[in-house]
């Protein structure tokens, strides 16, 4: 009788989750065979091809698809979806997303299921565990401020007994596990598809180790900048909002009144966020010029698409000045017991937000703001 090999499986929505997934291979080392799917609509492609081969270390099988269900939710009539159209858009994504997960059932005993977003954990009937994997603070964040929905209880109910006769209705699971870098700091459980989930640390101890595994990487394949000056500042603008000339020269002043003299200052753009107005990034460029603060602007492709996490242990960076962000965070836990200067513009992001997320953030910050005493908050 042939027997079916052991199985765990991995999806995730950006480069920094996928460098989760590493450390949790990492951290849990089991022999199942490890399939990577990686959906080329969230992670660069050009990015992933030149470190295809540092992860095929970790990984016994790469599978790259493209897939996004943008044109599903744009084909509905409102923007503010009632329950009935999230069931039917659900069911209609999942649809169109199974014929891009190919896996040999036949083969493969699925042991364990690591999903970051797109419902790809819906995908498989069978599984012995569904683990969620940590992709920015806003998971955790809505986790802890939203609360469980009595309605969405049995709305949930009513499809999972629906599925029992009619196989292709979508219903939410609960996850067995949250793996988050941020439980670290924040020893609370969130509420992730309506379920209170446990979390589980992701031990910063794998994810250094992840970074400088990843770093070695990089230096023998890419020409790093020659950066003149030991002591290194990054600048994370992703985020800020231009408002007005006024508002616009007192950020820039708050920025430059924290860069020591003896510092270079490097500027990366977000790999995927595409600022509407980079007016606020101009001037600050002209005003580091004018104080002969000596600058540099990633702009090699390679290097402009990899996580700000990474490139700071890179190029051993000291510094962080940053618009609300995931990376503050993740860099307050990991670089904790480093000497590291974390500073995050916080009273202007919570002034003049770039979305509505910002009320949640607020509350958010009003749960966890002693938990993380490394950030200096402006």
């Amino acid at each position: 009788m042939f027997l079916k090999k052991k199985c765990d499986i991995y999806y995730v929505r950006n480069l920094i989750s996928l460098i989760h997934c590493v450390s949790v291979l990492k951290q849990i080392k089991n022999s199942n065979y490890k399939i990577l799917f990686l959906n080329y609509y969230w992670i660069n492609k050009k990015t992933f091809i030149f470190l295809k081969n540092f992860f095929k270390i970790y990984f016994d099988e790469i599978v790259t698809l493209n897939f996004s269900s943008k044109n599903l939710y744009n084909n509905v009539s409102s923007k503010k979806f009632n329950s009935v159209e999230k069931i039917f858009i659900r069911r209609q994504k999942l649809n169109k997303f199974s014929k891009k997960i190919i896996i040999d059932l036949k083969k493969f005993d699925i042991r364990n299921i690591f999903s970051g977003g797109d419902d790809f954990h819906l995908l498989f009937k069978n599984y012995n565990k569904i683990y969620f994997i940590e992709h920015g603070v806003g998971n955790y964040r809505d986790g802890l401020i939203f609360k469980k929905k009595k309605i969405t209880t049995i709305i949930n109910f009513f499809l999972k007994y629906l599925n029992y006769f009619f196989s292709n209705f979508i219903y939410s699971k609960k996850y067995d596990g949250y793996f988050s870098l941020l439980s670290n700091k924040i020893k609370l459980k969130p509420i992730i598809n309506n379920y209170k989930t446990a979390y589980i640390n992701i031990k910063k101890e794998y994810m250094l180790s992840t970074l400088n595994d990843m770093s070695y990487y990089i230096k023998k394949n890419v020409d790093l900048p020659n950066f003149t000056q030991k002591k290194k500042i990054f600048i994370n603008l992703t985020g800020l909002k231009y408002i007005n000339e006024l508002e616009n020269n007192k950020i820039i002043e708050k920025i430059i009144s924290n860069i020591d003299n003896n510092e270079i200052v490097i500027l990366k753009d977000h790999p995927r966020y595409v600022a509407l107005d980079n007016r606020i990034k101009k001037d600050l460029l002209k005003k580091l010029k004018k104080n002969k603060i000596k600058f540099f602007v990633i702009k090699k492709s390679i290097l402009k698409n990899i996580p700000l996490e990474l490139f700071i242990y890179l190029v051993s960076s000291n510094k962080i000045i940053s618009a609300w962000s995931s990376v503050s965070f993740f860099c307050a836990i990991l670089f904790d017991d480093l000497k590291f200067k974390n500073i995050m513009l916080f009273d202007y992001c919570m002034k003049y937000p770039y979305d509505d997320e910002s009320k949640r953030d607020k509350v958010f910050f009003s749960i966890i703001k002693n938990k993380f005493k490394n950030i200096k908050f402006l």
